[in-house]
């Protein structure tokens, strides 16, 4: 079976990437949910729904996919350090969302941000593992 996939990926490897891509775009799909779960368990002492959650993590999905389309458009005409500070102008708005969405001090909003960006980080990066791994096999 290995061997037959290489010989598919080695004459479709064009094919491959937008398979990958696309397998990808439903991955962040999930992922949404899952920070919205990442979300609920931070601010499990809150009562704040589940729905709740997931309306904040589309929400804030939406910023950054929005955000990083626009810097990767205009990152072809303008210089590097545009991007570097596109993506920290996105860390800076998601903690400030955060901070007035669940309405906590900064010092906890600051500590719930750092915790959920390195579970959300963590659960990406497996899914994203999966997700290539999958794709590799069912192409």
């Amino acid at each position: 079976m290995i061997f037959m996939q290489n010989i598919r990926i080695l004459k479709a490897a064009d094919k491959l990437v937008f398979y990958l891509i696309g397998n990808t775009l439903w991955m962040m799909l999930i992922m949404m949910p899952m920070l919205a779960l990442v979300l609920k368990l931070l601010y499990i002492r809150r009562k704040f729904y589940y729905f709740e959650h997931l309306v904040f993590s589309f929400h804030t999905h939406t910023f950054a996919f929005l955000l990083l389309a626009l810097l990767l458009i205009l990152n072809n005409f303008l210089p590097d350090w545009i991007f570097a500070w596109g993506t920290l102008g996105l860390a800076v708005y998601l903690y400030l969302a955060m901070k007035r969405f669940y309405g906590q001090s900064w010092m906890k909003t600051l500590v719930k941000f750092v915790l959920a960006n390195f579970m959300y980080l963590f659960v990406a990066s497996a899914a994203l593992l999966i997700t290539a791994l999958a794709s590799l096999v069912l192409f």
